[in-house]
């Protein structure tokens, strides 16, 4: 059989994960302990087999720089650089 090396691909709960007591994982990738307490309790992983990893997958976005200043920003989108802004994101 060959070794397997499943993997959190967000930050939901690990859904899917109920197979992994029948397979012989030598370990389960993780983003943070929310993820790691789910494995180990839900899915009675060993703790032993439970490795945090971050986000990866978000990592590019905090290398990210700004393409504008907060001045050119705020004018091209017809606001007040001296004015604070609220952003409402949901999804």
């Amino acid at each position: 059989m060959l070794p397997q090396l499943p993997g959190a691909l967000g930050d939901d709960p690990l859904a899917g994960f109920e197979a992994l007591e029948h397979h012989h994982a030598f370990a389960v990738l993780v983003w943070n302990d929310l993820q790691a307490n789910e494995a180990r309790e839900l899915h009675r992983i060993p703790e032993g087999n439970i490795r945090l990893t971050g986000a990866p997958l978000c990592d590019p976005w905090f290398e990210r720089q700004p393409s504008r200043t907060r001045e050119e920003f705020y004018g091209d989108v017809g606001l007040r650089a001296d004015r604070p802004i609220v952003l409402y994101v949901c999804s």
